[in-house]
């Protein structure tokens, strides 16, 4: 149970607060101690025992509402499953990520010409196939997350064709998912040492890159004070700001490379 020792809840504020699974980051919306938490992506397939955990020591015994994944791709959905079953919840995802999580289509094969470093070289070796997960449930239209009032989803697809981000306007808070890291994914010292960057989706498995900038782009205007990504640690201040900027296009001088 040693490796369990370290499954902890971090908190971001007082009712936000995240678990890096491995190599991916799970997010928990909530106040510690109070039902009708909502949990936010699944991390690989394995890591439902470590997730549990991670909740136990923020909620105790007390189960989700809901599971929302921003996007489909096994380092998200991998232990969607077996959480889902453990906590007796449905899973939520936007309409057009459905297919890819229910077992109707496969993602590309991750494209090792693009975007260099050692994950781009191993991406065609990633899990692509469609998961085929039960209690599925479709996000409602206009940005309405289940049992969450104050927060909304903001449709950010290029990296996959449904991917979400959820948002919420007090405080400026973005759970990012992979439409926007703290972190470069396509570089291995990056990941291992965890030096925080903004940058965009790994290109290896970005299905639209033109979409995927787009995102950025309404991420940006968006003006976040606090973002938690998919991967990578969360990132405020001005660096984040203007790293942001610079992302965005809205402040090209700024070199982001």
């Amino acid at each position: 149970m040693d490796h369990m020792s370290h499954a902890v809840a971090e908190p971001v504020t007082d009712d936000v607060a995240f678990y890096r699974a491995r190599i991916v980051n799970v997010v928990f919306i909530g106040k510690e101690h109070t039902p009708g938490w909502i949990l936010v992506d699944t991390g690989i397939e394995g890591y439902e025992k470590r997730i549990i955990h991670a909740a136990e020591s923020r909620y105790g015994t007390l189960a989700p509402r809901a599971i929302v994944l921003t996007h489909g791709h096994f380092d998200h959905s991998g232990s969607a499953a077996k959480l889902s079953r453990h906590w007796k919840v449905p899973i939520y995802v936007h309409e057009k990520e459905e297919p890819y999580v229910t077992g109707k289509k496969h993602y590309p094969v991750g494209n090792a010409t693009v975007g260099g470093g050692v994950f781009t070289l191993l991406s065609p070796f990633y899990p692509t196939n469609p998961k085929h997960l039960k209690h599925v449930e479709h996000l409602s239209p206009g940005g309405v997350l289940p049992f969450l009032d104050e927060w909304e989803y903001i449709e950010t697809p290029g990296h996959t064709p449904g991917h979400i981000s959820l948002f919420r306007s007090r405080d400026r808070l973005l759970i990012s998912g992979d439409a926007l890291l703290t972190v470069n994914q396509e570089s291995l010292l990056s990941v291992i040492t965890q030096y925080q960057h903004l940058h965009g989706p790994p290109a290896y498995f970005t299905m639209d890159e033109a979409e995927a900038e787009h995102s950025i782009q309404k991420l940006q205007k968006l003006s976040p004070s606090i973002v938690v990504p998919g991967h990578g640690t969360p990132m405020k201040g001005k660096k984040m700001k203007q790293e942001l900027d610079a992302l965005a296009g809205v402040n090209p001088s700024l070199n982001i490379d």
